[in-house]
């Protein structure tokens, strides 16, 4: 929703969006078990939710920070090779 981004949607669209995420998203319990391993401690946050929630990709628009997300077997991607990847996106 952030408006810098200018993403090409109506801010309904993101919302229902985000609301869909929000709605089926699993809580994770997290136990800091393996950090730090990225050099952002939040950006640890997310690839540990990740791990643990079973997740194979982070997308975001910030790949370079989650550099060695891989050994943990998450595979960074921009959200327009995710959008590639389930074929909404050419």
């Amino acid at each position: 929703m952030r408006p810098e981004l200018k993403i090409p949607l109506p801010r309904r669209a993101i919302a229902d969006v985000l609301d869909y995420l929000c709605m089926a998203g699993v809580r994770q319990h997290i136990y800091y078990l393996w950090r730090p391993t990225l050099p952002d401690p939040s950006d640890d946050l997310v690839l540990e939710v990740a791990v643990h929630g079973g997740c194979d990709r982070i997308v975001t628009f910030n790949g370079h920070d989650f550099v060695g997300s891989e050994r943990f077997g998450v595979h960074v991607e921009t959200p327009s090779e995710f959008l590639k990847s389930l074929g909404v996106k050419s």
